[in-house]
């Protein structure tokens, strides 16, 4: 059964984004990037993506660097990328740090 264009790539992330915890999320990011890449056809439109940071519990300014950096990587390779399910901490960390147009998706309630 083949995939709808219209379903999004949906990628969980969790835990410490944090200066201490982003060298772990850069090698999770690489494995959702390669599968993402790598689970498109060559004439297929990039799907929507969303990027579900429900589970994220600490995220500082290396945190949203590495994040920022790959919402661009993946806005460079034709996706749509959209932040869903920001907690309030980490909505009010990406405003206080400077990254809301870098992180689009990630104000108002549900998104």
């Amino acid at each position: 059964m083949s995939e709808q264009a219209d379903t999004p790539a949906r990628i969980t992330l969790g835990g410490d984004w944090s200066i201490s915890g982003v060298t772990e999320r850069l090698n999770e990011l690489t494995v959702h990037l390669g599968s993402l890449l790598a689970g498109r056809g060559a004439a297929a439109p990039p799907p929507k993506s969303e990027i579900c940071v429900r589970d994220v519990e600490t995220i500082d300014a290396s945190g949203c660097q590495l994040l920022a950096v790959f919402v661009r990587h993946l806005r460079r390779h034709g996706f749509a990328p959209a932040i869903v399910n920001p907690p309030e901490h980490f909505r009010s960390s990406v405003s206080l740090l400077g990254f809301d147009d870098e992180l689009e998706g990630t104000g108002g309630p549900g998104k």
